[in-house]
C-alpha cells in the first residue's frame, strides 16, 4: 500500500466474495450501510494496519466494528480533500482513509452527507494493480494498454525504477524508440545498477542502428550482471553488426558456458561463423540449437529478448536444413546435378518446385520452363526467394505444404521434388497432392536418400529428417501412384576425364570400366547409391528421358580435394573453456596439435599432446568430441617427468600425460573438436576445443 497524504482518501468497493477469499488488504474502513445514514469511521490501530501487509481474517473485521455483510461490488478512486467532489455512494460502499484525524474524518462526512450523487467515470486501481494488468497486457500485445496502465502507475509511484524500465520497454515494441530512451534512461537515474535497463537500451540501440552505443550499453550489463547468458547473446549480436567476428564469437560461446542447455548461443554461434563461411561448424551448431528446440527449424527468428541480426537481402543463412549456392563441395554438386537434369524434360513446360528453400533450383529450371511456382513451408524462405529472384517473370513463390499444395487440379506439367520427402512422415499425403495438381500425363521428377547406405551403414542421423526410405520402400510409393516409373541412383566417386579443350554446346562422353583383367567400353552401373532419383508418369512417353550424367565445376573445392589430397595442410587453433568449478583441477594443458597426414590420405588425422591433473576427483581418461559424438577416449597413462616436478606433492602426476591421434574420417573445410576430462567420479569437465581448417596449398 503506498503513503498517501494527509489530504488524501481513497474510495473502494470491493466484492464481498474477495473479501471472504481474503483476495484484498484494506486498513481503514468507512462503511455506508445507507447513503442517508451516518458514517462509521474506523480507527486506524496496529491491529488494522498490520492487515496492510498481509492477509485478514473475517473476525478481524467483525472486531473492528464493520458488519461485512454490507459490503459490495468493487471501483477504486483516490481523490484530495481540496478538490474533494460528491461521491456515488451506492449501497454498502466503503472507504480507505489513509489517516486518523478526527477533524479531517468529519469535515469528509460532511462532504458526503451533502453531496449530490453521480457516477465517477475515471478509476484508478492501486500502483501495484496497475503493475500487474500493465505487465499482463504487456505479455498479450495490448501495448497501447500497457502503456496507459503504467504512466498512471508512475504518477502514484514515481520513484520506481521499474516503472520507467517496463515502460521503456513496451514503448520500444511500439516503435517509439525516442521515448523509449527516454524512460529507460530514468530508470536508470533511479537504479543505476540495473541490468536490464542497459539492456532494454541496447536493444533500442540496435533498432536505432548505433550499435556502438549498444556494445556500451550490453558491457554495461554483463558488468552489473556477468552470470547473463542473454546479455551475452545481445552483446555477439551488435558485435556481429559491427562485423567483430571472433569478439561475437567469444560472447556467443560464453553464453554457451552460462546456458549450455539454451537454444540460442548456438543458433547465434551458427550464424557468425557462416558469416566467415565456416559453414561445416555453423552447420554443426545450428543443429545443436534443434535439438534444444526444434520449433526453431520452423521459427527462424525468435525475439527471447535478444535482437535478432537482420537478414542480408543477397545472402540466406546456412543452417544444413537448405541447400544455398554459395556452398561448396559434395553437396554443391548432388543439388546442381539434379536441377541440371531436368532443364531438358521442363523445357517449355509449367513447373511445380516443391520445397523450394533459397529458390535458386526454381530459378534454373526458369531458364527453360514456360513458368515456375516455388513453394516452400516456411514464410522466411519465400520472402527471400522472391526478393532475390524477382527479376525473372516466369518465377513466382508462394507459401505451402506438400500435403496441401495451393494450386489448382490438372494446373501443372512437371513436379520437381528434390530432397523433401524425408523431411516429414506424410508421404501419403504428397503423392496425392502431387497426382491431383500434375496434369494427366504429367511427370514428377523426385529424389530421396538411400536409407541403408544414407544413414544405416555410417550410423549417421540427420536431424533434419523425420522418415528416410529404403529402395523398396520408395519402389512400392511410386508404383501405388503411376502407372510408369525410372529409378536412378546418384553418388560422388572418383573417376579419370579426357576432354576437349575448347568449351562448346556439342559434346560427348565415351564410358570406360574395368573388371581386374582389362578395360572395357561401356556403361556401368555404380553400386549402392547415396540418393535415388525417379522419373514418374501416367504417360509411358513421359519417362522416354536419359538422366544418365556427369556434373563437373573446375572451380569447386571439392575437385581439387579429391585430386590434391596431398595439397593441404591443416592450422588449427586451441580455445580455452572455462570452468564452472575452478577447484576441479591442479592443472592442464594442451601442449600442440599436430597435422600427421600430408599424402595419400581422403580424411584429417591430427596428434594431440597434453596433460591433467585432477583436484577434487582423479581424471582418468580424456574424450575427443567431434560433430557432439565421442571418437576417441585416451586414458591418462602417459609419463609426465616436467609436470611432476612442477607438481612434486602429487603421485598422479608422474603418469598425467596423454598423446593420440584421432582421425576425423573425411576431408571437411572445417570443424571443432571438443576435448573434455573424465573423473573417477564419472563427472566430465570440458578442457579445450580444438578448431581446425583445411588450407588447399599452392603446388610447386
Amino acid at each position: 500500500m503506498p503513503n498517501y497524504s494527509k489530504n488524501e482518501i481513497i474510495l473502494v468497493r470491493y466484492p464481498f466474495s474477495d473479501l471472504l477469499s481474503s483476495k484484498v488488504r484494506p486498513a481503514v474502513v468507512v462503511s455506508t450501510p445507507h447513503p442517508s445514514q451516518d458514517i462509521l469511521i474506523v480507527p486506524l490501530t496496529s491491529r488494522t494496519a498490520s492487515l496492510l501487509d498481509g492477509e485478514f481474517l473475517l473476525s478481524d473485521w467483525s472486531a473492528a466494528g464493520l458488519n461485512v455483510a454490507t459490503l459490495h461490488e468493487s471501483c477504486c478512486q483516490c481523490y484530495t480533500l481540496d478538490s474533494f467532489s460528491p461521491i456515488a455512494t451506492r449501497n454498502r460502499d466503503m472507504i480507505i482513509c489513509s489517516n486518523r484525524n478526527k477533524k479531517l474524518d468529519q469535515q469528509i462526512i460532511m462532504k458526503l452527507k451533502l453531496g449530490k450523487t453521480y457516477t465517477q467515470k475515471d478509476r484508478l486501481i492501486l500502483p501495484e494493480d496497475l503493475i500487474r494488468k500493465a505487465n499482463q497486457q504487456k505479455r498479450e500485445g495490448k501495448l497501447n494498454e500497457a502503456i496507459t496502465k503504467y504512466r498512471r502507475a508512475i504518477k502514484l509511484s514515481p520513484n520506481s525504477f521499474i516503472l520507467y524500465q517496463n515502460l521503456g520497454d513496451t514503448l520500444a515494441q511500439k516503435g517509439l524508440l525516442e521515448e523509449a530512451v527516454l524512460e529507460l534512461k530514468k530508470a536508470i537515474e533511479l537504479n543505476p545498477r540495473s541490468a536490464l535497463s542497459h539492456c532494454y537500451l541496447g536493444e533500442v540501440a540496435i533498432k536505432q542502428k548505433l550499435f556502438d552505443e549498444a556494445i556500451f550499453y550490453f558491457d554495461r550489463a554483463i558488468e552489473i550482471q556477468p552470470k547473463c547468458h542473454k546479455y551475452y547473446n545481445s552483446l555477439g549480436l551488435a558485435l556481429m553488426e559491427k562485423e567483430k567476428y571472433d569478439l561475437a564469437i567469444n560472447c556467443f560461446q560464453k553464453a554457451i558456458e552460462l546456458k549450455p542447455d539454451s537454444c540460442w548461443g548456438y543458433y547465434n554461434l551458427s550464424q557468425v561463423l557462416s558469416k566467415q563461411d565456416k559453414l561445416s561448424l555453423a552447420s554443426s551448431y545450428y543443429q545443436k540449437a534443434i535439438r534444444l528446440n526444434p520449433q526453431l527449424s520452423n521459427d527462424s527468428k525468435k525475439s527471447n529478448n535478444i535482437v535478432s541480426p537482420p537478414k542480408d537481402s543477397l545472402e540466406m543463412a546456412f543452417t544444413g536444413e537448405r541447400y544455398i549456392p554459395r556452398v561448396k563441395g559434395q553437396i554443391r554438386y548432388e543439388h546442381l546435378h539434379r536441377y541440371g537434369l531436368c532443364l531438358e524434360i521442363v523445357r517449355g513446360k509449367s513447373v511445380l518446385d516443391i520445397a523450394s528453400g533459397e529458390g535458386y533450383g526454381s530459378a534454373i529450371l526458369s531458364k527453360t520452363a514456360s513458368s515456375v511456382v516455388g513453394v516452400d513451408i516456411d514464410i522466411e524462405s519465400v520472402k527471400f526467394a522472391g526478393d532475390k529472384y524477382q527479376d525473372k517473370s516466369n518465377l513466382k513463390f508462394i507459401v505451402g505444404q506438400c500435403n496441401s499444395i495451393p494450386l489448382p487440379n490438372e494446373s501443372i506439367d512437371v513436379v520437381v521434388s528434390f530432397e523433401t520427402i524425408e523431411h516429414h512422415d506424410q508421404h501419403e499425403e504428397m503423392m496425392q497432392e502431387i497426382q491431383r495438381v500434375l496434369k494427366k500425363d504429367g511427370i514428377l521428377v523426385i529424389s530421396s536418400p538411400n536409407r541403408l547406405v544414407y544413414s544405416d551403414l555410417p550410423n549417421y542421423q540427420n536431424p533434419f529428417h523425420v522418415k528416410e526410405l529404403y529402395q523398396q520402400e520408395f519402389v512400392d510409393l511410386l508404383n501405388k501412384y503411376f502407372l510408369y516409373f525410372t529409378l536412378y541412383g546418384q553418388k560422388i566417386c572418383m573417376g579419370s576425364f579426357i576432354y576437349s579443350l575448347n568449351d562448346n554446346d556439342k559434346y560427348y562422353i565415351t564410358h570406360y570400366t574395368s573388371n581386374d583383367q582389362e578395360v572395357l567400353r561401356k556403361n556401368c552401373s555404380l553400386d549402392d547409391p547415396v540418393y535415388f532419383v525417379a522419373l514418374c508418369s501416367n504417360n509411358f512417353n513421359g519417362i522416354q528421358y536419359a538422366l544418365e550424367s556427369v556434373y563437373l565445376d573446375k572451380n569447386d573445392s571439392l575437385e581439387r580435394a579429391s585430386s590434391e589430397t596431398s595439397s593441404y595442410t591443416i592450422t588449427a587453433t586451441i580455445i580455452s573453456c572455462s570452468q564452472d568449478d575452478p577447484e576441479a583441477l591442479w592443472g592442464f594443458n594442451l601442449d600442440g596439435v599436430q597435422q600427421t597426414n600430408t599424402s595419400n590420405s581422403n580424411g584429417i588425422k591430427l596428434m594431440l599432446l597434453g596433460w591433467v591433473l585432477g583436484k577434487k576427483s582423479k581424471v582418468e581418461a580424456i574424450e575427443i568430441i567431434y560433430n557432439h559424438v565421442v571418437v576417441k577416449q585416451v586414458l591418462i597413462d602417459f609419463p609426465r617427468p616436467d609436470v611432476a616436478q612442477v607438481y612434486s606433492h602429487l603421485p598422479d602426476a608422474e603418469m598425467s600425460g596423454f598423446e593420440t591421434i584421432v582421425d576425423i574420417g573425411e576431408l571437411v573445410e572445417e570443424g571443432e573438436l571438443l576435448i573434455q576430462a573424465v573423473c573417477s567420479n564419472k563427472s566430465c569437465i570440458p578442457l579445450k576445443k580444438v578448431q581446425f581448417q583445411v588450407v588447399a596449398a599452392e603446388k610447386q
